[in-house]
């Protein structure tokens, strides 16, 4: 990460402006920057999203955030899931790359998509909703889409098992203190 002695961390905005110079900062997404560096600086801990689709929820919150908050805090860990574990490995590939453009490394030991590491104690890890995540932990915990579609949705079952997966797996995971982030 660049030196940044004596001066205010780098913000949300900053980074993704250095990062993603083509990411589009919508008034909405204006707006979600300011929320996204209360979630990182740890003062807000829970944090639900609701926006209709192609609203930048994904490419903001489960690409862009996970790069900016290991750049800000590489020695804690980001833990992603999302209805399916291809898409969630896919978020992470994204996060992972993203945080290789703030001139930050990877270790080379462990740099796959399910599971990469900042190389100073922290990394990312994803998983698909119902999915594994023993021995796993994080400081930022982020659940994107976890209902596939509306059948899903209006399934008694399929609810019922998330909710059940979220409490006995998911939120186990939570480091003291830690933020989740629900989209």
């Amino acid at each position: 990460m660049r030196a940044r002695r004596n001066k205010e961390p780098e913000s949300f905005r900053a980074f993704v402006s250095r990062v993603a110079p083509q990411y589009r900062w919508y008034p909405h997404c204006e707006a979600l920057s300011g929320v996204i560096d209360r979630v990182v600086s740890g003062e807000l801990r829970r944090l639900m999203v609701f926006m209709p689709p192609r609203h930048s929820k994904s490419e903001t919150f489960s690409r862009l955030l996970p790069a900016y908050y290991l750049s800000r805090n590489p020695g804690r860990w980001v833990g992603l899931a999302s209805y399916a574990a291809d898409l969630a490995y896919g978020f992470s590939w994204d996060a992972r790359n993203l945080y290789r453009a703030g001139g930050l490394s990877v270790s080379s030991e462990a740099a796959g998509v399910q599971h990469w590491e900042t190389g100073r104690g922290g990394g990312m890890w994803a998983t698909g909703v119902g999915g594994p995540a023993t021995g796993k932990g994080f400081s930022l915990g982020i659940i994107d889409d976890p209902i596939k579609n509306a059948e899903e949705a209006m399934s008694e079952v399929i609810r019922r098992k998330q909710i059940d997966w979220y409490r006995s797996v998911f939120y186990t995971r939570c480091e003291p203190d830690a933020a989740i982030v629900l989209i």
